[in-house]
Order: structure tokens, then sequence, then C-alpha cells
């Protein structure tokens, strides 16, 4: 079974806005090093490489199969989660406190290293906290991922 990852409507004003900005400063960059400042490509190849990443591990939608294993599917590769190395999967309880270590806060979703008071240091793939879940692992940090349809995890809870 297969949930789409819902965007907000705040996480695509977000995302449209700091592609066209990063877009126009990496077209400004590129210009101005063939103008006069040829470390400019330096910085333009470093913020394209970052666009990249947020692009890339953009996250699709979650899926479980038919014996129970979770699929992450991001926009380039997939995560999978063998049923047997999952503990319990609860909602998320709260954003309120979340901080982030490393990774997008808000551009194609929140991806990357957070920590939480309540759940601690996590992994998140996700789009929208409010309809979030977490996958606590055996001996692995939990993941806290978006699904439109909660019920795809009922078996696993």
């Amino acid at each position: 079974m297969y949930s789409k990852s819902p965007w907000t409507k705040g996480l695509t004003t977000i995302s449209v806005l700091v592609t066209i900005l990063l877009v126009v400063v990496i077209a400004y960059m590129c210009y101005e090093a063939c103008a006069m400042m040829p470390y400019m490509w330096i910085f333009a190849a470093i913020i394209t490489i970052v666009l990249l990443w947020a692009i890339v591990v953009a996250p699709k939608g979650v899926s479980v199969d038919k014996e129970g294993n979770v699929t992450i599917h991001l926009l380039a590769c997939k995560i999978r989660i063998a049923k047997e190395n999952i503990v319990k999967v609860i909602p998320f309880p709260s954003d309120k406190g979340t901080i982030r270590l490393i990774g997008s806060g808000g551009v194609y979703g929140y991806m990357g290293l957070f920590r939480n008071a309540e759940i601690g240091t996590f992994s998140s793939y996700a789009t929208d906290f409010d309809k979030s879940l977490v996958i606590y692992r055996k001996n692995k940090r939990p993941i806290v991922v978006t699904v439109a349809d909660l019920s795809i995890f009922s078996e696993l809870r």
C-alpha cells in the first residue's frame, strides 16, 4: 500500500520562492564569474549542489508491502526498513521544541537530522509534522515520515 507525502501550502510557497531566489543568485554569480570575479564559480557550484541535494532527497511517499516492510520513497532513491527492524510506529508527538541539527528545515520538506525532547535525535523525511509518524527501529535512531493515509501502518502499530 502506498501513501503520498502531502505538502502544506507553506512548504510549497517556501520551496518555490527559495528555488527562484537561488536560481537568480546562481545566474548572477555565473555572470559575475564571466565578467570579473572568477571565484564566483565556486560559490555558484556550492549553491547548486545544495539545491540539487534538497530536490533529490525530497520525500514523495511511503509504502508498506504485504510482508510489512516499509519503503520511504524519495525523488531519487528509496529507503527500505525491514519489518523485523521496526519496533513500533506512533504518531509524531509535536514539533514544538524540535530543532534541526543538519538538513533542510522547510525547502522541499523537513529532511535531515532533528532533535526533539520527546523523541530524541531522529532522521526526518517529512513534509508536514502534523500528519507524520515516528518509526522506531531496533538499535537505530527513529525516522519521521509524513503520510496522507495513516491506515497503511495499521498492522505495524
